[in-house]
């Protein structure tokens, strides 16, 4: 969430206002458009889908209806013999005479070609019979060990009524169905053979050869398995290698999604009275076209009206923007101290006001700086001259050099040495009015500030030095080390009878420098700490907090002082500066 923010944030102050205004009005633009072209498409598609659903829905209804009137003509063809008495007697006689075996195959004969004569859509008619005095013909009659024995097994367990097998060539090499019924006396629900009825596979796909147009119809059996449809290669194969299911299980509902060669689409079935199936598959690609087209084409509209906003976008926004471009040249004319402007009128909107008062604006302010501001600036610069004059450090050097060159005539030499060091601390303090110095300098410094305070504070410290004097060629701020120096000598002496131990070291840590002052003085406790960092010096020094606030805003907020004591122990200033050797 946050690198949003901070990219809206950047967006809204370093981009031109022009070019907001233009991204601003575009995106008022082209939402609400993307908006309700996806709405209108989703709209367009979920209509269509429904009426899809609807319409496939009604023609499978109705083909499945169609289907099982075919399929009890069927059925009813096999009532027909199965309650045929006369046939009954003849499959069933024990035949000991040709004569009666001419007469049997004669009206079994004449019986099933007739029908055949009346229904086209059937291929063969077989009886299956156990009695063996019949002979079979090879076509119409036939023994029961020349069927296969399962299907043998299928078509007499439920007695009585029709099954269907599966759909196999017939001798013929036509696809066919076999619908085979178990014969029993009525009575004594006993077989006495099997009749079984093949079915042209083409009579039964006439039925929905007309609903093939841009979507694939299977008949398929109670296993899923393809029976009719109208690539006939596919007859045998399962429907689920072809449309799985989302569960891979046999659908419960009435519909559901699936991908065929990569393809989306919609699966419907409906049951038949006999245990097969209606299904119909239809790409969305195929019913979503019109909607694909009618996006397309608002989309090209979309597009048109879009660009034509955008030309017009860029040109208000431009026209509006000009003026306030032309304002802001004003206004860094005057940054750089051009006052004579020649604003002409820009309207009297707010913008045409804005320019107006600017230009009263600016006419008042050159004549405040001419009449006021430019005298006071040039009063202060002879004062600061007046004062530079009086602290020149030339002139500090060559009266600090007469002293000692008088103090030299009368033999005074400690007041030689004294004001020798003296001049030598100013000479590096000043530094020709630089901030900055090099380390080694720095320490030059302290030194002569030590020997002055030996003078005057004699044998009551004593200094050590730990110096890496590979670190004194970087820079730094000047005046860093003596306030922490004169703090000791002021502040830390607690025992006139043994002398304070000062030990000024300076190492390197990685790629910053440490700079420390350890005494073993009398210390402070966390209190004077704290006030040491956030108060100024009272007598008028630099002070700890001086140095420390110098360090920060010389090289950042990670650099700095840090103050270690306990009372009674001593007291560990640590001061950080990088390693540079360039110093802005």
């Amino acid at each position: 969430m946050r690198p949003v923010i901070g990219l809206l944030r950047r967006f809204n102050t370093n981009l031109h206002l022009r070019d907001k205004l233009f991204i601003m009005f575009l995106l008022v633009a082209i939402i609400p458009t993307t908006f309700i072209i996806l709405y209108s498409y989703q709209s367009i598609k979920s209509e269509l889908t429904a009426q899809t659903y609807n319409n496939m829905n009604h023609t499978l209804n109705q083909l499945s209806k169609n289907m099982d009137n075919k399929l009890n003509s069927y059925s009813q063809i096999s009532s027909l013999f199965y309650l045929d008495i006369r046939l009954r007697d003849y499959i069933t006689h024990q035949y000991d005479n040709h004569s009666m075996v001419y007469d049997a195959h004669h009206y079994i004969n004449t019986t099933i070609a007739s029908m055949l004569a009346l229904h086209t859509g059937l291929e063969n008619i077989t009886i299956y019979t156990a009695n063996e005095t019949l002979p079979s013909d090879g076509l119409y009659v036939k023994h029961l060990e020349q069927m296969d024995p399962e299907f043998q097994l299928e078509a007499t367990t439920p007695l009585g009524y029709p099954i269907y097998g599966p759909v196999h060539l017939s001798a013929k090499g036509n696809n066919v169905i076999t619908l085979a019924r178990s014969l029993t006396y009525l009575s004594l629900n006993f077989p006495y053979g099997i009749l079984t009825i093949d079915i042209k596979e083409q009579d039964l796909y006439e039925l929905m050869e007309e609903e093939n147009n841009n979507r694939d119809i299977y008949i398929v059996d109670e296993k899923w398995n393809i029976l009719i449809t109208k690539d006939k290669e596919r007859i045998g194969a399962n429907l689920f290698q072809i449309a799985q299911p989302p569960d891979a299980a046999p659908p419960v509902s009435a519909s559901y999604d699936s991908m065929v060669d990569g393809q989306k689409v919609l699966v419907m079935h409906n049951a038949l009275m006999n245990g097969w199936h209606t299904v119909a598959i239809i790409p969305y690609h195929d019913f979503l076209n019109n909607a694909q087209n009618a996006t397309a084409r608002l989309f090209m509209i979309s597009a048109v009206s879009i660009v034509a906003a955008i030309i017009l976008i860029y040109m208000t926004s431009k026209l509006f923007t000009k003026r306030i471009e032309n304002l802001l040249g004003f206004i860094r004319k005057m940054e750089r101290e051009n006052f004579d402007l020649e604003i002409k009128p820009m309207g009297h909107d707010e913008v045409g006001q804005l320019a107006f008062a600017f230009k009263k604006m600016a006419y008042r302010i050159r004549e405040l700086i001419y009449d006021v501001y430019k005298k006071e600036i040039e009063q202060k610069e002879a004062e600061l001259n007046t004062l530079q004059a009086q602290i020149n450090p030339h002139f500090l050097y060559n009266t600090l050099g007469a002293i000692s060159s008088l103090a030299l005539k009368h033999q005074d030499l400690q007041m030689h040495d004294l004001v020798t060091h003296l001049a030598k601390f100013y000479r590096v303090s000043l530094n020709k009015g630089k901030k900055v110095i090099s380390v080694g300098q720095e320490i030059e410094l302290t030194r002569h500030y030590i020997h002055i305070l030996e003078m005057r504070f004699k044998d009551m410290f004593q200094i050590y030095y730990q110096l890496d004097e590979s670190l004194f060629k970087y820079q730094t701020i000047k005046l860093i080390l003596q306030p922490f120096i004169e703090n000791c000598i002021n502040h830390a002496v607690w025992n006139t009878e043994a002398a304070l131990n000062i030990i000024i070291r300076i190492t390197s840590q990685d790629d910053n420098i440490l700079l420390e002052v350890i005494d073993d003085g009398i210390g402070m406790n966390q209190k004077q700490i704290v006030d040491a960092l956030q108060k100024a010096d009272s007598n008028g020094g630099y002070g700890s907090k001086n140095v420390n606030d110098r360090l920060k805003l010389a090289f950042g907020e990670e650099y700095g002082v840090e103050i270690f004591s306990r009372p009674g122990i001593g007291t560990h200033i640590k001061l950080t500066i990088p390693k540079r050797m360039h110093i802005s």
